[in-house]
């Protein structure tokens, strides 16, 4: 899977693209929309502060054709977002040459059978940071070893209906692959089937059964690692937008534990929406695992976004912040808005909406840690607040991320996933100057603790660039940057003066 899953996710993908383009085009040709762009870039990085006396200032020379393909053909919509950057880096002897790097986002969504049949498809390809103690990745232009490319796919095909107009039901199968060109690295794979019945009609009272089994596994792990769980629930709803629920379930599971054995779980949660754009979730579980909980709060205005998210629980790779998916702002918000909109066409359109709102990238990295190889209990907290007026946009995120591992001593798997606490921060402000330019500053700093490990490293970058629409089809920008990395493994600064020429098709 490592040598031919990553290579392949790419081209089978635009192809896919390619076969949903044209039956598109034969349907509803309006409803298709293809957009290509190129962005050419040249830099000069000065590197100083290594232990190793790699020091000195290279070029980097970056050539990223993208595509992005959007629309709707009868029951099959979707999107997808590509681009192929080719790097080539001279001046230093450690870093000289060239590199191809992939970028993937892609969502698909099939209904097979009106109203009754469905298939959820996600992809993804990103380079991320192969160790959380190591260099963050950045934008993937600057030479780093603690980088590799990643390649995630997943395909959901699921049943929903109604038995006689008592209840609702949905029955799913979810398979999630993911791999890494770096051999050093844990490849994962998982699958789950579930099955949900509810009450089919709103009222006072509620219920619902949820049925599952769960299986994942590691390459670096001897034996996969398996989980089951029914679980039952009860809601009342006093009020229309408020809903009080509670959960009793038997959960059976060989993760953390030498033998597989049975616990009781139960949990509450209060959900508050007295407004379209206000959300209040609250809830806790007690799991095999411990305690898990969940809160999720958010409110919009016209030029505001205020959210904020506590969630612990366990991690075993297949979600938005797990391994090998894209961890960028568009990912992040695509999976925020899908409560809001759950068609991936008009998802995609409010995602670009927001983004432009907002002046900001949808490559643009978060704070979100490293690869994964093993299971673990995951406890972050995010923080963002996002404003915007007809010429400005501001915003500022932080985040709390506590790692702890899953060790299977049946299996005798080994800790490659050292228990961590990571914090990250960052603050973004773009303004516009004149009707075609604007100027952006950005600043942020994380950083990762371990008690297993001993010390920790920390990174504080800040930049400023500014950006002029030479038409409407061409713009240009200048940045200028620096980052610094301070810690036991090679620690470093970097001065960087940065120049690109963006066109679209």
């Amino acid at each position: 899977m490592r040598r031919r899953f990553p290579a392949a996710l790419g081209p089978a993908l635009c192809a896919v693209a390619a076969v949903s383009a044209h039956a598109q085009a034969q349907a509803q040709g309006s409803g298709l929309r293809i957009a290509t762009a190129a962005e050419l870039g040249q830099s000069l990085v000065d590197v100083s502060g290594r232990a190793d006396g790699s020091n000195g200032t290279e070029a980097v020379t970056r050539v990223a054709p993208s595509l992005r393909v959007t629309g709707r053909s009868g029951g099959l919509s979707g999107s997808l977002n590509y681009t192929l950057a080719g790097i080539y880096r001279t001046g230093r002897e450690q870093s000289a040459g060239g590199e191809i790097q992939n970028t993937l986002d892609g969502n698909l969504l099939a209904e097979l059978v009106r109203g009754q049949a469905y298939v959820d498809g996600r992809a993804s390809i990103s380079q991320q940071a192969i160790s959380a103690f190591g260099r963050p990745v950045g934008d993937g232009s600057a030479f780093n070893r603690n980088r590799t490319e990643v390649s995630t796919v997943s395909l959901s095909p699921y049943l929903r209906g109604e038995l006689g107009g008592v209840a609702r039901y949905e029955a799913r199968v979810t398979g999630t692959l993911s791999a890494s060109r770096d051999p050093a690295t844990a490849d994962s794979k998982s699958a789950l089937a579930q099955l949900t019945m509810a009450s089919a009609r709103p009222g006072l009272l509620g219920w619902s059964l949820l049925a599952s089994t769960q299986r994942a596994s590691f390459s670096t792990a001897s034996l996969p690692i398996q989980n089951q769980r029914v679980n039952g629930t009860l809601t009342a709803r006093p009020e229309p937008d408020l809903a009080v629920s509670a959960s009793a379930g038997i959960e059976r599971s060989d993760f953390g534990s030498p033998v597989r054995r049975d616990f009781d779980t139960y949990g509450l949660s209060v959900r508050w929406t007295p407004s379209p754009r206000t959300l209040a979730e609250v809830g806790a579980e007690e799991r095999y695992f411990g305690r898990a909980h969940r809160v999720n709060l958010s409110y919009r205005t016209p030029r505001t976004l205020w959210t904020y998210a506590d969630v612990r629980d366990v991690n075993d790779g297949s979600g938005v912040l797990g391994i090998g998916e894209t961890a960028t702002l568009y990912s992040v918000l695509f999976q925020q808005f899908a409560s809001r909109e759950p068609d991936p066409v008009l998802r995609d359109l409010l995602v670009q909406q927001e983004l432009r709102a907002l002046g900001r990238t949808g490559n643009e990295r978060l704070l979100v840690g490293s690869l994964l190889s093993s299971l673990i209990v995951q406890r972050r907290q995010d923080l963002a607040v996002f404003w915007t007026s007809p010429r400005s946009a501001f915003s500022l995120q932080a985040s709390r991320s506590q790692v702890r591992q899953l060790a299977d001593a049946s299996t005798l798997r080994p800790i490659l996933t050292p228990d961590s606490t990571q914090y990250g921060y960052s603050a973004g402000f773009s303004h516009r100057l004149t009707p075609t330019a604007s100027v952006a500053l950005d600043a942020s700093r994380q950083s990762t603790r371990s008690e297993s490990v001993g010390g920790g490293t920390s990174t504080t970058s800040v930049g400023i660039g500014l950006t002029e629409r030479l038409g409407p089809r061409a713009s240009a920008g200048v940045r200028a940057g620096y980052t610094r990395f301070d810690g036991n493994n090679d620690p470093s600064r970097e001065t960087s003066l940065a120049a690109t020429l963006s066109l679209t098709f």
